[in-house]
Order: C-alpha cells, then structure tokens, then sequence
C-alpha cells in the first residue's frame, strides 16, 4: 500500500492534469478482488490492471502492449 495516498487519488491527480492526461496507466496492485478491476477497468477507464503476485513476462507484455498503443494514437 502507498503511503499518504492511493492509487486512485494518484489516477485522479494525473487525469486532471493536462500535461499527464494522456498518459496510459496500468494499476498494479495487490487487491484481486473483481469488482475493483472491473470498476478501474470499466468504469474508471484504467488501460490496464495487474494484480499480484504478476509474472515478470506478462508484466512486459502487457507494458509492452499499453506503450504501443499509446504511441499509435499520437
């Protein structure tokens, strides 16, 4: 857990900004309960969530996918 703040105050503060709302975020994150990835997913609008414990390799994929498709759309 982060200290001072969590992740989603940290999403909030960087969606609000417009220097960093561009920014694709994937949340990694020890709590795997399904309804906080469908609700970072679906509702939130997070590119991606990953819960631990992750597997190094799809860790990188994943990164991986989310860094070219952001390159994409610029």
């Amino acid at each position: 857990m982060m200290p001072g703040m969590d992740g989603w105050v940290v999403y909030r503060k960087l969606k609000e900004d417009p220097s960093t709302r561009d920014i694709p975020i994937a949340m990694l994150t020890v709590k795997a309960r399904t309804i906080n990835k469908e609700m970072a997913l679906d509702v939130i609008g997070v590119e991606d969530y990953i819960t631990k414990p992750f597997n190094a390799e799809d860790l990188v994929r994943r990164v991986r996918k989310l860094l070219s498709s952001s390159f994409r759309s610029i």
